[in-house]
């Protein structure tokens, strides 16, 4: 609750101040505005109002994941790659590739697809979001090392964290900057989301730093379900 509550203060405020700044100059001053100014005010309060409903849907969509944990929701692993490309073209990250084992290739996993989709959203923004140059190379290996289980490690090249980050990032509005400004993008709902649509189904999430070289590797561990 003191983590919302603070992130509310920083994230919330500004959009807020931002558009009744713009709002209170166009209703006292449009009258001796040119019709350029009036516009270009217009879209300066326009950007606040985007930048708020940005930060409500966040909010709203990691509510709505408690109710993806539907009973005996399935997915199955061959139309995994399918999704992780297109949804890897929509936020522009041509470099993702995926590696299978091969026994796994007609295996269906507890989660449903919708949930299924927005954990892999989540994780390629992520990536691309804290890559230095927002051009991450991403690998997602998909193996069962134990009967029943199937494990999902989305890899990347992108920022090492440090061992309080790692701990902290399934925290429910937790963002990782040194000085908090209020300034870097999203909620800090991400990996906390992800963490809720995994847990539902029974299943654990991990997060670690690559082992020879920079970047991250966060490893789902989620339930195998009969077709």
């Amino acid at each position: 609750m003191r983590a919302f509550h603070h992130m509310l203060e920083h994230k919330l405020r500004t959009p807020l101040n931002h558009i009744l700044g713009t709002m209170t100059v166009l209703a006292d001053d449009s009258d001796v505005m040119s019709h350029e100014e009036i516009v270009s005010w217009a879209r300066d309060g326009l950007a606040g109002v985007d930048r708020l409903q940005s930060e409500i849907e966040d909010i709203l969509q990691y509510l709505s994941a408690l109710d993806l944990g539907e009973v005996r929701a399935s997915f199955p692993l061959a139309a995994f790659p399918a999704v992780l490309a297109r949804i890897a073209r929509e936020y522009g990250v041509p470099a993702v590739t995926v590696l299978v084992q091969d026994d796994l290739d007609v295996a269906c996993i507890g989660l449903s697809s919708q949930a299924v989709e927005l954990i892999v959203r989540e994780l390629i923004d992520n990536a691309k979001k804290f890559h230095p140059t927002h051009t991450p190379t991403i690998e997602v290996r998909i193996s069962s090392p134990t009967p029943g289980q199937v494990h999902l490690q989305f890899c990347d090249n992108g920022l090492t964290l440090s061992p309080k980050q790692l701990t902290d990032v399934w925290t429910p509005y937790y963002q990782g900057e040194k000085y908090f400004t209020g300034e870097a993008q999203g909620m800090g709902l991400g990996l906390a989301l992800v963490a809720t649509l995994v847990w539902n189904v029974g299943g654990t999430c991990t997060l670690s730093n690559q082992a020879d070289g920079s970047g991250v590797v966060v490893g789902l561990l989620v339930p195998l379900v009969k077709q």
